[in-house]
């Protein structure tokens, strides 16, 4: 009887020790949570994984966000088509596959973060942002439901469009259309560009040029490409067209 009641009295005071670390470690505030930095960038099969491993961590799916963070000094349009981690492609896999609201997965870019050995290379991050948290910090933001990336052209081939020179043509009634929109044009390459693709890049510059559009409302550049791929694979030859638009801004 003595035993048992030295057990319940040492249950009690354990039980009233720790109430108030308990009671403290519930008031904390919530914690943003940096969960992945792509220093060397990622092919999309492994942000494929990374973002699975991720959902069987979450806890509270509904009242997270997730912050796609763009450490670079160029704007966000540019930033989000040219980071080393396709960030597009991580918002789409939260959204399409994992069924969270495009309102909660936030693009944000940063420029007190970039790489100290690649300044001038738009590294990705992925953050956590649980309820009650706050963005990382951050000079622009628009969720993914605000940023849309559309690729022109009805020939898709090799990584790039047969009839590029029509996409050009409709990028640049869509830009003239749509002034806060920006082109994109890509020359993808797998280990360097071929002069081909170089001499139709170079096409691309003065059909851009003399469309009367102001500089920064377009980006033309020949652009490693950042997946997995074979010995047997082709240099591409023809240049990709995007039109990427913005619509508006979150709040923090």
């Amino acid at each position: 009887m003595r035993f048992k009641l030295k057990q319940i009295v040492l249950c009690c005071l354990v039980l009233l020790c720790s109430w108030p670390v308990v009671a403290r470690s519930s008031s904390q505030p919530a914690t943003t949570k940096l969960f992945k930095r792509y220093d060397t960038g990622a092919s999309l099969h492994r942000l494929n994984e990374d973002v699975l491993s991720l959902m069987l961590e979450l806890q509270n799916k509904e009242t997270t966000r997730i912050g796609i963070r763009l450490c670079s000094k160029e704007p966000m349009p540019v930033a989000l088509v040219t980071a080393n981690a396709d960030p597009l492609y991580i918002a789409e896999r939260f959204v399409e596959a994992f069924a969270f609201v495009p309102d909660r997965v936030v693009y944000l870019r940063a420029e007190d973060c970039l790489s100290s050995q690649r300044p001038a290379e738009a590294i990705t991050e992925v953050w956590v942002v649980p309820k009650g948290g706050k963005l990382p910090a951050h000079v622009e933001a628009a969720t993914a439901g605000d940023v849309k990336r559309t690729e022109l052209g009805k020939q898709q081939v090799n990584h790039g469009a047969r009839d590029y020179q029509v996409a050009v043509a409709k990028l640049i009634e869509d830009l003239q259309a749509r002034p806060a929109a920006t082109g994109v044009v890509f020359g993808y390459f797998l280990k360097r560009p071929s002069k081909l693709l170089r001499q139709r890049l170079q096409e691309v510059t003065k059909t851009l040029e003399e469309s009367g559009l102001a500089p920064e409302r377009y980006l033309v550049r020949p652009m490693g490409w950042n997946d997995e791929v074979s010995d047997r694979d082709k240099e591409p030859s023809y240049p990709t067209v995007f039109l990427i638009e913005i619509n508006k801004h979150p709040d923090n």
